[in-house]
């Protein structure tokens, strides 16, 4: 069943497991000691305990780096190679740590019986936990779901949602106001009259769209269903559950709003400016040094400024000047202002791409934050030069400007570096899962993804994620073609009247 607070249940599933794991290592090395020593507690616990510990939290950080407490979507769902792997490397760099700690001084160093069982259990414990999991979730029963559609376009968006949402299987479709579905769901017939076929049984989930939730001949129904325990859902809600984005597609006017009246939304002129401040400035204190040596750098590698100030729209629209470490050539745009063509842009030099792409460029920006222009966490502030073009091809974009823009945000750490309209649609997407869900339980799970996205050097987006959100692109673009025709088209009448009315006169 679809269930509200994802993001604080991931949170916590997330730190679930990796409180499991630090434990594992600690409860692991213990038992090593009691069966190597043959005592239940000794003095040598007590002298391997700072190693131990310092384990405990390189343990999980190194799943947590390499996504094994990843969300939908992720390989953590099947591949048990990528798995092995991944066990076989904490293993390793567990191992690692204990024995460096332990090396700082050599009484407390971790004894080899004591170290090869402990390491023997915990590989086991960990394997055992994701056999575990993995028949949890084959034992899981998927949801019954009924689909209401009124057009051709509403039955396309609840095939696309039968094909590509797991756990959910719907049995069919429902016409309302007395359209026939025709497409390649099964009929289920009209809405009056499904709840009282007892024989299709009741389903789980009622999946609508936004219309259908003010439509006055639904809404007493729908009442009904909901009362009788029957969850409905738009489908745009069930999307943003399960891949954590929102297709385009099914954003309507309606969506909009409701996002703009979460109960969040007086956090975001109060309580985010605090947090903007506070991590701004640790940022800037503890990354200062750093960012003054990738100055030094680029003076000594690249002529001109080692400074870069570009214009940028902030909130509402108004211009500022974002400050980077430059990372291009001087004459990078003498033939205007380009799109970066990603990790390898030819306009930058051998450093600049480097500094690309561990962020150490942005973080300039952190001055930016502090004079009030940026945020923290929100969508990356835009060119002016390209605003108005992507505005022309992707819809709602305009509504990124209600925002304040961001050093990092949901669409940078879930989808890697664009250079495209369709990147940019994908990662607007992504920024309007945080308009909605914006809250500062959110900015931190960024700021901590932020970290691994700079450590492992990127992210890529789950295969099934892009597979689906770009079957959702296609669709849209179809609808948006469409409407430009039939406008095209009434234009063109309509001109060809008033010209004629004009010969007449």
């Amino acid at each position: 069943m679809l269930k509200t607070h994802a993001i604080s249940r991931r949170v916590l599933r997330t730190l679930g497991g990796a409180l499991f794991d630090a434990l594992a290592v600690v409860f692991v090395y213990v038992l090593a000691m009691m069966v190597r020593f043959g005592e239940p507690w000794n003095g040598m616990v007590t002298r391997y305990w700072p190693a131990v510990l310092v384990g405990a939290i390189a343990a999980p950080s190194v799943f947590y780096v390499g996504g094994m407490y990843g969300g939908i979507g992720q390989k953590t769902q099947g591949d048990w190679v990528w798995r092995l792997r991944l066990i076989l490397s904490s293993l390793v760099v567990t191992t690692a740590v204990i024995l460096t700690i332990g090396s700082l001084d050599f009484s407390s160093r971790v004894g080899r019986g004591v170290l090869g069982l402990a390491t023997l259990l915990l590989a086991i414990v960990w394997l055992s936990r994701h056999l575990y999991w993995s028949a949890r979730k084959r034992e899981k029963t998927p949801t019954s779901a009924v689909c209401l559609v009124s057009s051709s376009k509403d039955e396309q968006a609840a095939t696309l949602m039968a094909r590509q949402m797991a756990g959910v299987i719907v049995r069919g479709v429902l016409g309302v106001n007395g359209y026939q579905p025709c497409g390649d769901l099964k009929s289920l017939g009209d809405v009056g009259s499904f709840d009282d076929r007892e024989e299709t049984g009741t389903p789980d989930l009622i999946l609508v769209r936004e219309n259908h939730l003010v439509d006055p001949n639904l809404t007493a129904l729908l009442r009904r269903w909901r009362f009788a325990g029957v969850e409905i859902a738009a489908l745009a809600d069930v999307y943003e559950n399960a891949f954590q984005a929102v297709p385009l597609g099914l954003v309507s006017e309606s969506w909009l709003f409701r996002a703009t009246s979460q109960t969040g939304i007086g956090y975001v002129r109060k309580v985010k400016r605090l947090y903007d401040l506070a991590v701004a400035t640790i940022l800037l204190l503890v990354l200062g040094p750093l960012a003054l040596l990738a100055l030094g750098l680029v003076k000594i590698f690249s002529p001109g400024p080692a400074l870069f100030r570009q214009v940028r729209l902030g909130r509402l629209g108004r211009e500022f000047e974002v400050l980077k470490i430059r990372t291009m050539h001087l004459n990078a745009e003498e033939e205007g202002p380009m799109w970066s063509a990603g990790k390898n842009d030819a306009r930058c030099y051998p450093l600049g791409n480097w500094l690309r792409k561990f962020r150490i460029d942005e973080i300039p920006q952190l001055i930016n934050i502090l004079k009030g222009e940026m945020s923290f966490v929100g969508p990356r502030p835009e060119r002016p030069e390209f605003f108005d073009m992507l505005e022309a091809e992707i819809p709602h974009y305009r509504e990124r400007l209600l925002m304040q823009p961001g050093l990092t945000g949901w669409a940078q750490v879930s989808y890697p570096y664009g250079s495209s309209v369709d990147d940019a649609w994908r990662k607007h997407e992504y920024d309007l899962y945080y308009f909605k869900h914006m809250s500062l339980l959110l900015d931190c799970v960024v700021l901590v993804r932020t970290v691994r996205t700079i450590l492992s050097g990127g992210v890529r987006e789950p295969e099934l994620v892009s597979e689906a959100m770009s079957d959702w692109r296609r669709m849209a673009r179809e609808n948006m073609q469409e409407r430009r025709s039939r406008v095209e088209a009434v234009s063109s009448t309509t001109g060809g009247q008033v010209e004629r009315i004009s010969k007449a006169v």
